[in-house]
């Protein structure tokens, strides 16, 4: 009968155990998931910018004077 209860404790701990590790590499997973999500928005975002930029000002001063 001890033995019974202590087997069931110990698979109890295992059991908690092993639920924990699955949340917990289900949260690294999202948070990995988000990291690369933001880097990819933020490498769009720059990409974006740039272009837009060079659209809008001159890319050099040599390049005005020929305009005019």
């Amino acid at each position: 009968m001890f033995q019974f209860n202590m087997d069931s404790k110990f698979k109890g701990i295992v059991w908690v155990g092993n639920i924990y590790q699955r949340f917990e590499a289900l949260c690294l997973e999202t948070f990995q998931y988000v990291e690369d999500q933001s880097q990819t928005v933020g490498a769009n975002v720059k990409q974006f910018c740039t272009e837009l930029m060079q659209e809008v000002l001159p890319s050099s001063p040599t390049n005005l004077k020929e305009e005019l």
